[in-house]
This record gives structure tokens, sequence and C-alpha cells, in this order.
């Protein structure tokens, strides 16, 4: 039997964020102290126990940042958007890299090795990026479309899950809840059951209708307890999720 602590984290890209009026980088015009201090706080998740980390919406001046933050001995595995993000504004918070990536971050000691990864053909700026780990799961970090792509890249997403002989754990920005996504992914895959006090994963500062909780731990063949949500002290718009999957 293996346990791992794993987790996610949608570190909102720069461009997305001042595109999108996105409030919560306004108090950081300086990115590159945001993202050293994204890069510190995914370094002290990582010492807190956590074997596997995947990040969203990653640019690449933050995947340096995390390079230069972590220990040595972890792995870092990457999949880059084909998709560069345009500023639709002069920037505040301008970045030497644009590029934006899904980021899986393997804590040291723990046996990695890379796995299928896609780029969803109907979105250049989503997709999943697998890693195989510790011989026991195969870790699908992953960022998929709101609204109408959703069901399509789902169902991508289940079949990689399900073409592996190693149970699968599915992490990341899913865009919709969680009943949602369990429908979209079948019945063969659950869901790690946050708390009903938990803080939302995806906060809205005002009311739009949109689910708060949008980024889920899913298993298959194996299954996860002990989620929770914990702060990102508010240099992204969303929050951490950690949950602990474990082989029967």
């Amino acid at each position: 039997m293996t346990a791992l602590r794993l987790a996610t984290w949608n570190v909102l890209h720069r461009v997305h964020a001042e595109n999108f009026d996105e409030g919560v980088v306004a108090p950081h015009p300086d990115e590159a102290a945001r993202v050293a201090s994204i890069a510190a706080l995914a370094a002290e998740v990582m010492a807190g126990g956590v074997s596997v980390l995947c990040l969203q919406e990653v640019s690449g001046d933050q995947r340096d940042a995390l390079r230069r933050a972590l220990p040595a001995g972890a792995g870092l595995f990457e999949l880059a958007y084909p998709r560069t993000p345009q500023p639709r504004r002069p920037h505040v918070g301008r970045l030497r890299d644009a590029t934006e990536l899904l980021v899986t971050i393997v804590a040291p000691g723990v046996a990695a090795e890379a796995g299928a990864k896609l780029v969803y053909p109907d979105d250049p700026g989503k997709g999943f990026l697998g890693v195989r780990v510790a011989g026991a799961f195969s870790v699908f970090n992953t960022h998929v479309s709101f609204g109408d792509r959703c069901p399509g890249q789902l169902a991508r997403l289940a079949a990689a899950a399900r073409s592996g002989a190693l149970p699968a754990a599915l992490l990341g920005d899913f865009n919709a809840g969680v009943r949602h996504i369990a429908a979209g992914l079948g019945e063969d895959f659950a869901a790690a059951a946050l708390p009903a006090d938990a803080m939302p994963t995806r906060p809205r500062s005002k009311p739009d209708g949109k689910d708060q909780h949008i980024d889920h731990v899913f298993v298959r063949h194996s299954t996860a307890s002990e989620a929770q949500v914990i702060s990102a002290r508010g240099l992204s718009d969303h929050n951490l999720v950690l949950a602990t999957v474990e082989t029967p």
C-alpha cells in the first residue's frame, strides 16, 4: 500500500490576471516579487509533507522562480502550451517569459517519470500533464476549459487515466463544480470530499453564479481522504487543495 499527499494550485498567470482585471494582483505590482513569493509558498507546502504539487497557469518566469526555490533533488515536469497569453493593455507586472505551462513538482526522494501529456485540441491553452510517481500512481495535472469544451476534454483525460496500468489521480483547475466533473469523467472516478466548511478554492469577489469550488482531486482505483483547502495568501485568485491518495 502506498499513500502520498498530493496538492493542486492555479497560481494565476500575470497576463490573464491583468487582462481579466483580477484584483488579487493589484497589491503585487512587482511580478518578480510575486512569483518569488509563490515559489516560496510552493516550497513550504512541499516541505510540509506534500509529495506531488500540480500547478496551473505557470509563466516562464514562475517556472524559473520555482527552480530556484525548490530543494535539490526535487523533480519538475512541464508542459508548455502553444498559445502564449497576449496583453490586451499596458501591463504593470511585466514578464520576461510569458509562456504558459502546466508544472508538476515531485518531492526529493520520490521516484517519478514522465507520462502521457496532451494539449486539448479545441483549446491551445489547456491540457494535461501525466507523471508516474513512486511506481504506484499516475498523477495527471490538468487545466480544463469552462463551458462547452469541458465534456470533450474530460473524456480525453479520463481515457488517458484508464489507459495505464497504475491507479490514477487527477488534480487541477476543472473550471466547474464537483458534480459536473464527476459526471463527465465517469463512475470509475471519485472525488476527494472537502469539509463542508472548507474555504472556496476559487473565491469570487462578486456573486456571478459560478461555482466557487472548481479545483479538485479525483482518483481511480485508489482512495482520497483528508482533503483540505489552504490559503494562497493573496498571491493568486485560487487557493490550494490538498488530499491524501492511497492505493488499495
